[in-house]
């Protein structure tokens, strides 16, 4: 019996290690998603990963879920921020909460576009139509799935396009609802998601679908229909081409500039 209740809590201890070592790699790799510094931003406090403006990451049960806080979560995150240095006592969240929970949406929508950086997967981002017009449009992430490789192959192939928002005031905006794909997606929040779903049923009449972020990848909470494309696929892919051509010599320039 002293043996069993030994070994029973050595694994206890090696579980409890093993969490402990978890949560430090969550919160670096949360770090480096938003750009953070590791000893400030993200912390954790009751089992839950805070981040300095306003929002907390749930990752029970093997997935990572994004929620704003309430009030009183924000009393307390003021709290403990000060206890330890932090923040000074009644500081707010920061006003780059957006901005940051966009990246955080990015960073889970490319791992799970092509979470192996396969050159056979093809996708774009920030693919801009009717460019040298008055309504230009500017699709976030674009993902082209053909058939097979031949000519007709590709003429079937099917295109998904995503929009991130990243709260419910983003939403709302009259901009980033550019669904011209076979397959159409917004990326957001949980949270946000639950607020608003009644909306998106009765705006696209469920030819929209909604994605959240789940681990480092994202998991469908409300699958789409598939739209008639208005777009040929001749003027979809050029549009990708251009759109990745333009992310090359970005990156190019970049690289140039650090020579």
């Amino acid at each position: 019996m002293d043996t069993i209740f030994a070994l029973t809590k050595f694994w206890e201890a090696q579980k409890l290690k093993e969490r402990q070592e978890r949560g430090e790699l969550m919160v670096h790799r949360i770090n480096k998603i938003l750009g953070y510094d590791d000893s400030e931003d993200v912390f954790m406090l009751a089992g839950r990963y805070y981040l300095a403006d306003g929002w907390w990451c749930d990752i029970k049960d093997g997935g990572i879920k994004l929620f704003e806080a309430r009030e009183s979560e924000l009393r307390d995150m003021e709290k403990w921020k000060a206890q330890r240095g932090h923040l000074p006592e009644g500081d707010g969240p920061s006003i780059s909460a957006r901005q940051k929970t966009t990246k955080l949406l990015t960073e889970h929508l490319e791992y799970f576009l092509n979470p192996h950086n396969d050159p056979r997967i093809y996708t774009a981002k920030e693919v801009t139509f009717d460019y040298a017009t008055a309504h230009r449009i500017r699709v976030d992430y674009m993902r082209f799935l053909p058939k097979n490789n031949s000519t007709d192959g590709i003429e079937q192939g099917v295109f998904y396009c995503y929009e991130i928002k990243s709260s419910v005031e983003d939403f709302h905006s009259p901009n980033g609802h550019n669904f011209i794909g076979d397959y159409n997606y917004y990326v957001m929040p949980e949270e946000v998601f639950q607020q608003i779903k009644e909306e998106i049923q009765e705006r696209y009449n469920g030819y929209v679908g909604v994605y959240v972020p789940d681990w480092f990848s994202l998991t469908c909470v409300k699958k789409a229909k598939k739209k008639e494309r208005e777009r040929s696929t001749a003027e979809m892919l050029l549009m990708m081409f251009r759109s990745s051509n333009r992310e090359l010599l970005k990156e190019r320039k970049i690289l140039d500039a650090d020579l």
